[in-house]
């Protein structure tokens, strides 16, 4: 779970070279982790916890769609309390589709541990990505990682999420992609 958020900031220094302070610079972001394993339960909460990102602007996701939990936390799509604790306040309006989530939740960084969603960050779910950073004016780079491995049950492959944002993600995943050429240029995917 650590390894992963130090990639979410490495991520940010990508995104914002300049940054000098990049646990403040988190606290802007929105972050949605797809998939209610340990891995994701286990990194969502330290962004909150150990980065002071606000709750309201991380959110995981289960089989039901997007946890989430009323005011006083005695209903909601959770399904233990590690998915209580992360879970969206009120009941959202929205279906139990990943495009659909992006599109409703708007995040910056997209976290897949699914380990069972091979090809689960579909064409749509990349370009609903990009266009919610062109949205926000942050020229649509967004931060997508697909940590499910063995490769083949990765959430999206290096060349696809490439090849769908323009070249314009930050891609990390949990399992050895090769280099690609993007734009012209070689980019090593990170591991």
């Amino acid at each position: 779970a650590s390894v992963a958020i130090a990639a979410v900031l490495g991520g940010i220094k990508i995104q914002k070279p300049d940054c000098a302070d990049l646990p403040a610079a988190a606290r802007e972001l929105r972050f949605l982790f797809h998939g209610a394993g340990s891995a994701n339960l286990g990194g969502a909460p330290l962004l909150p916890n150990g980065a002071g990102v606000p709750a309201s602007q991380v959110a995981c996701t289960n089989s039901k769609g997007l946890i989430w939990k009323s005011e006083d936390g005695g209903e909601g799509s959770f399904r233990n309390n590690e998915q209580k604790e992360i879970a969206v306040v009120g009941k959202p309006d929205v279906e139990n589709d990943i495009k659909a989530i992006v599109e409703y939740f708007k995040p910056d960084v997209l976290v897949g541990a699914v380990g069972k969603g091979p090809g689960c960050f579909t064409k749509e779910v990349v370009e609903a990505m990009v266009a919610v950073q062109e949205a926000k004016g942050a020229g649509g780079r967004p931060i997508i990682f697909a940590l499910s491995n063995p490769k083949t049950q990765a959430e999206i492959t290096a060349a696809d999420c490439y090849k769908f944002s323009g070249g314009k993600a930050i891609y990390g995943s949990g399992t050895r992609f090769f280099e690609e050429v993007v734009n012209g240029k070689p980019r090593e995917p990170g591991q």
